[in-house]
C-alpha cells in the first residue's frame, strides 16, 4: 500500500506569500473604488453646479446633498452642502464640521442669480433723491454769475458799493437756502447751516481781502458751484470705484469735478481779468492776462480743491473747498506773474 506523504502546514503568518497577495489586491481595489468614488463626485459635483445655473429656482435642491431638501434655512447651512464638500457624500473625504451663527455674515444663503441673455436690460441704478436735485440746483445756481459779470458793465476794480451789492445778493440766496431746508437738507445730516453759511463766507471774504482782483473771486465760485455739484451728482449716477483714502467718495465724482471745474474756472478768470478788453461795453486794448496764466491758475485751483473735496474730515465739503481753491488761486497767481507779465 503507497505510504500517505504528509505535506508541509501552509504558513498561516502575517507574511506568508498568500497574505501579501490578498492585501496587494485588497490596497488595489480600494484605490480603485476611492478613484471612482472621486471621480463620480466631481461628474455630480459638475451636473449639480450646471444645474443651478440653467434652473435658478430649483438652484437649492441641485446644491442640496438630498433631493427631498429643496430649501434650507439660514441657520442649516453649513460647509457640508456648499459643493466643494459633495464628495462627503460619495464617502471620500470627512470634513470637521463648523458651526455658524445663525445672526452671522456667513450664515447668510448664496443667491444665484439666472445669466442674463443678450440684450437683456441691466439692473437700474438707486435713483438720486429729489431733493438732493434741488439742492444741487440751488447749490450751483451762482456758478453763472461770473459770466452775468462779463455782460453787465462793471468798473474793475470793484468799488465799495459793488461789495455792498454782492453781499445783499449773497445773503439773499443763502437765505433762500435756508428756507428751504425741509426740502434740500439730507436725512440725518446734522450740520445743515454751518454747509450753508461756509459757501457765501468764501465768497465774500475773498472778496473783501482782494476787491482788485474779482477774478479770483469768479474762479472761486465757479470751483465751488460746479465743481463741487457735479463731483456729488457724478458720483450719484455713475458710481464706480471708491476712493482709497476716501470711501465715500468715488473716481467718477472726482473726475467730474476737475472736467466740469478746471475749463469753466480758466475761462471765467480768463474774461473777468480782461473785462475791459474783451467785454463789449470795454475800452478796448491789449490783453492784460495771457490765456496761459489763467489755464494754470483754474487747473491749479480746481486740482487742489478736488483733492480737498474727497479727503474726510470734519469740515464740511464747502469750507474745504473754498479755502484749498482761494489759497491755491492766490499762490499761483503771483507765482506766475513772473513769469507771464513780465
Amino acid at each position: 500500500m503507497p505510504q500517505n506523504r504528509s505535506f508541509p502546514p501552509v504558513k498561516e503568518g502575517r507574511n506568508s506569500f498568500a497574505n501579501r497577495c490578498v492585501r496587494v489586491l485588497r490596497s488595489a481595489g480600494t484605490v480603485s473604488l476611492g478613484m471612482v468614488r472621486q471621480i463620480v463626485s466631481s461628474v455630480d459635483c459638475g451636473v449639480r453646479f450646471c444645474r443651478a445655473f440653467i434652473e435658478p429656482d430649483q438652484s437649492w435642491r441641485a446644491f442640496s446633498r438630498f433631493p427631498r431638501m429643496k430649501r434650507l434655512s439660514a441657520g442649516d447651512w453649513s460647509e457640508r452642502n456648499s459643493p466643494m464638500a459633495v464628495g462627503n457624500f460619495a464617502g471620500t473625504r470627512h470634513r470637521r464640521r463648523r458651526t455658524i451663527l445663525r445672526e452671522s455674515p456667513l450664515a447668510q444663503a448664496p443667491s444665484f442669480s439666472p445669466p442674463q441673455t443678450l440684450g437683456a436690460r441691466l439692473p437700474a441704478r438707486p435713483a438720486v433723491r429729489r431733493g438732493e436735485i434741488v439742492r444741487k440746483t440751488i447749490h450751483m445756481l451762482p456758478g453763472v454769475v461770473p459770466f452775468a459779470m462779463f455782460l453787465a458793465p462793471h468798473p474793475h476794480p470793484l468799488p465799495w458799493y459793488s461789495l455792498v451789492v454782492v453781499t445783499v445778493l449773497t445773503a439773499l440766496l443763502t437765505l433762500v437756502y435756508i428756507a428751504s431746508k425741509k426740502i434740500v437738507q439730507r436725512p440725518g445730516e446734522r450740520d445743515f447751516y454751518s454747509t450753508c453759511l461756509s459757501y457765501p463766507a468764501c465768497i465774500l471774504g475773498m472778496l473783501l481781502v482782494f476787491p482788485q482782483h474779482p477774478e479770483f473771486v469768479c474762479a472761486l465760485v465757479v470751483i465751488l458751484a460746479l465743481g463741487d455739484g457735479s463731483a456729488c451728482l457724478g458720483g450719484k449716477f455713475f458710481g464706480g470705484r471708491k476712493l482709497p483714502w476716501n470711501s465715500d467718495k468715488t473716481w467718477a465724482g472726482t473726475a467730474c469735478f476737475i472736467a466740469v471745474a478746471a475749463p469753466v474756472a480758466t475761462i471765467a478768470y480768463f474774461l473777468e481779468a480782461n473785462v475791459n478788453s474783451l467785454a463789449a461795453w470795454g475800452d478796448g486794448g491789449p490783453i492784460a492776462v495771457p490765456l496761459a496764466m489763467a489755464a494754470a491758475c483754474g487747473v491749479a485751483a480746481t486740482l487742489v480743491a478736488s483733492l480737498a473735496e474727497s479727503w474726510k474730515s470734519k469740515l464740511t465739503d464747502n469750507l474745504r473747498v473754498g479755502l484749498a481753491a482761494g489759497v491755491t488761486l492766490i499762490a499761483t497767481h503771483y507765482l506766475c506773474a513772473g513769469w507771464f507779465l513780465a
